[in-house]
């Protein structure tokens, strides 16, 4: 018991650090709840989901939406978020047993308490765990199946049972990849890391068996996802890893997202040049790891939870290490005391405008639920619009609210902004809520078109607004 005390107090921590941040839904968390309601919907009733989210979400639409959405129709958004959280401290306890499974010698401090402690604390990963999206309960799953792999790689000589878990923990690690295809970044460094464990005695037929078992089953989901879900969603996953900031700004997204985790970040890169040879293979790995996915953050733009939460994963392991090492030297526990409050505040700070940085869509919903309740068969069209179909969902029909990204809008041929004034000039659309985030919304007034501005709402946080459009000519039969 005394050996699990430190994860117990990581694990305190995460809970802790989550549970202080609060905004409302996020653009990406509402497309996820929605989408899920949406798909669960067509499970029962047989409806087309017209709009295809195979082809532009993050991961297989089938698996994550309708698992989060099914618990905030109980819960509410509360309780998809409290999923997450749940998430994320598996995955802490993940790369606990991760961090001690590689490098523990069973001498002086275990690896993993510092491991978990790095992670648990860090803005992504707090991040992660406040927002109910696919990604988290990919990171929480590749670690997962990390550590039982490496639980299995470090057991006895090879029985049948032992190939089978071996087959087992790597359709763990392909889950992953279809629940978010980014982790695919991460993944080709984690099985680097497992088959060089495979193979410390040599290249031996016992070795080659259990890499081809860890293959083997890293492919199985990806196969039965192809069988049972088709093609369609290879489209989301070419779009999602080839996906690119609108405006690249690297030197913002260094010094803005990636330089706010700089303590478990440097450790894992500078471990390779600090460690004993025993350890240095992996660290190399693990640190080669966290450079890709660095850099990949860096062309994603600001959110971390696009690839840097996968980088800590890599990192917390070696920067663990670091620390446990650390802590044999003379003065070593101030340099822990400095190192883990510079980890604890760099990690509160980034999580806190990262969920501060969306305007809360609160007072949008609600004004637009007026004018629902006045036409309930109203047809609207917005900029960044998932809060408000998340939020009407079960009042407001899919095809009744949409969006003005480019490409998104289509009417009697025409697409963007000449669909768009088209079909404000045609009354095909009641209500339009702008706020300039789009070409849409700057360049379109939508009173000249017969609509009225109804009401703005200022956004939390910004100098934002959100505009109302409302034109009170009758409304098209549906």
């Amino acid at each position: 018991m005394l050996r699990h005390r430190p994860l117990w107090v990581s694990l305190a921590a995460l809970a802790a650090l989550t549970l202080r941040l609060d905004n409302s839904v996020r653009a990406d968390e509402a497309l996820t709840l929605f989408t899920g309601d949406w798909i669960r919907r067509s499970w029962s009733t047989g409806e087309e989901v017209y709009s295809q989210p195979g082809t532009f979400f993050g991961g297989v639409p089938s698996l994550y939406p309708p698992l989060g959405s099914a618990v905030e129709s109980v819960t509410g958004l509360i309780g998809a978020r409290f999923l997450s959280l749940v998430f994320m401290a598996m995955a802490t306890v993940a790369v606990f047993a991760i961090a001690d499974a590689l490098f523990d010698t069973g001498t002086g401090w275990h690896p993993g308490s510092p491991a978990a402690a790095l992670f648990a604390t860090s803005g992504p990963v707090l991040v992660h765990a406040h927002l109910a999206i696919p990604q988290t309960a990919a990171l929480a799953v590749l670690l997962v199946g990390f550590a039982l792999a490496l639980r299995v790689m470090n057991d006895a000589p090879e029985t049948l049972r032992i190939v089978l878990l071996t087959v087992a923990a790597g359709m763990v690690l392909g889950f992953s990849v279809v629940l978010s295809y980014s982790t695919l970044v991460a993944l080709p460094f984690v099985l680097a890391v497992l088959c060089g464990r495979a193979s410390r005695a040599g290249s031996t037929p016992d070795a080659r068996n259990r890499q081809l078992a860890l293959v083997v089953g890293v492919l199985q989901p990806v196969v039965a996802c192809v069988t049972l879900a088709g093609t369609t969603w290879l489209i989301g996953a070419r779009a999602t890893l080839a996906r690119l900031a609108p405006s690249l700004d690297l030197g913002s997204v260094l010094f803005h997202t990636v330089a706010w985790s700089i303590v478990p970040l440097g450790l894992a890169l500078v471990a390779p040049a600090v460690v004993a040879r025993p350890a240095q293979r992996v660290v190399r790995v693990l640190a080669a790891g966290v450079a890709v996915l660095v850099l990949r953050q860096l062309f994603a733009g600001g959110d971390p939870t696009a690839y840097l939460g996968l980088a800590l994963a890599l990192a917390a392991p070696a920067g663990g290490l670091l620390l446990a090492a650390l802590a044999k030297v003379r003065w070593g526990w101030v340099a822990l005391a400095a190192i883990g409050y510079a980890a604890l505040t760099t990690g509160m700070g980034q999580s806190q405008t990262v969920v501060q940085s969306w305007p809360d869509s609160t007072p949008l919903v609600r004004q637009v639920t007026y004018a629902v309740d006045a036409m309930p068969w109203i047809r609207m069209l917005g900029e960044s619009p998932e809060a408000v179909q998340f939020g009407l969902w079960g009042r407001l029909e899919p095809w009744q609210v949409e969006a003005t990204y480019p490409g998104s809008f289509r009417y009697h041929g025409r697409t963007d902004i000449e669909a768009i004034r088209a079909a404000l000039a045609d009354n095909y659309v009641q209500l339009v809520f702008f706020d300039g985030s789009t070409e849409a919304g700057r360049a379109i007034d939508p009173t000249a078109y017969g609509f009225r501005l109804t009401d703005t709402v200022p956004q939390s946080g910004s100098t934002g607004t959100w505009r109302i459009y409302q034109r009170f000519d009758a409304v098209p039969a549906p």
